[in-house]
């Protein structure tokens, strides 16, 4: 198993790291997600990129009364869309199994 944080030069934001992003990357504190820090966008169409090797992936979200939607994609292919607004604060997770041994990227390559 492989974690990566939100600035971790693997991920992508709009292909570049969390470093050289634009402020439209925002990173938050907040006791419930990884390493105590997250990031979401203010801007709609922003991509999350990983390249990652494995045969399943598991993503961890926060829910909150101003979230919005999420179209995942594996190597090009949506795996459908999850809404991450909620009445109130809470922790959601997705994992997508079943992918083929060796590279694989989250989404689409640019």
């Amino acid at each position: 198993i492989v974690r990566f944080e939100e600035d971790d030069p693997a991920l992508q934001f709009n292909g570049v790291p969390l470093t050289r992003t634009t402020t439209n990357w925002v990173v938050f504190a907040n006791g419930r997600v990884s390493d105590g820090y997250g990031v979401w966008s203010r801007t709609a169409n922003h991509t999350i990129t990983l390249p990652f090797t494995g045969q399943w992936v598991h993503l961890g979200f926060i829910t909150t009364t101003n979230a919005g939607q999420v179209d995942i994609s594996i190597d090009g292919v949506s795996r459908g869309i999850i809404d991450t607004y909620s009445p109130a604060e809470q922790v959601a997770s997705y994992a997508y199994g079943g992918l083929q041994p060796g590279a694989h990227t989250l989404p689409s390559p640019y």
